[in-house]
């Protein structure tokens, strides 16, 4: 058998210039198609693996929430508690308005403080260390009262009074 072959001479040169014109489309077509068939399975590929990537790490931010989370929120609490008294105290200072600022900012850091004390979390020893300190510095700051009728002058010469020994 032979091969068959195109005989241009049996061909006429308009029709041959036509099949070949459509044999070069129908190329260029087949191309487009196998070029947007890879650019699409590239781009679900790429999907797939960031949809992965996003389930990955939500799995991971629930986990850190869970475990973490609540460590932040109560020594967060605690800080906020600790500021809240100081501030009190320094707006109290404040004339005429300085009362009812204290009430109120006292009434927030004691909120904030029973929030910290009902979060249970186990703290780092160092955190644990922090909290401690923010206590004692709580309880201190409770000691330091001022007085209603405003500021008095002290006489400073009854601070050093010793009494001589016989």
């Amino acid at each position: 058998m032979r091969a068959l072959t195109r005989n241009p001479d049996l061909i006429d040169t308009d029709d041959a210039q036509l099949v070949r014109r459509t044999n070069v489309f129908k190329k260029i077509e087949t191309a487009i198609k196998s070029a947007a068939d890879k650019v699409g399975a590239g781009i679900k590929k790429a999907a797939d693996t960031v949809g992965a990537g996003i389930k990955t790490a939500a799995k991971d931010v629930e986990h850190f929430a869970q475990t973490t989370g609540a460590k932040i929120v109560k020594f967060g609490t605690k800080v906020v508690q600790t500021v809240g008294e100081v501030v009190a105290k320094a707006a109290s200072f404040i004339p005429d308005v300085g009362k009812p600022l204290e009430k109120a900012i006292d009434g927030v850091s004691k909120v904030a403080g029973v929030i910290s004390d009902h979060i249970h979390a186990n703290l780092s020893a160092k955190l644990q260390k922090g909290m401690n300190v923010m206590n004692t510095a709580n309880k201190v700051m409770s000691y330091f009262r001022r007085d209603e009728e405003g500021f008095q002058q002290r006489d400073i010469s009854d601070a050093y009074y010793f009494e001589e020994l016989e």
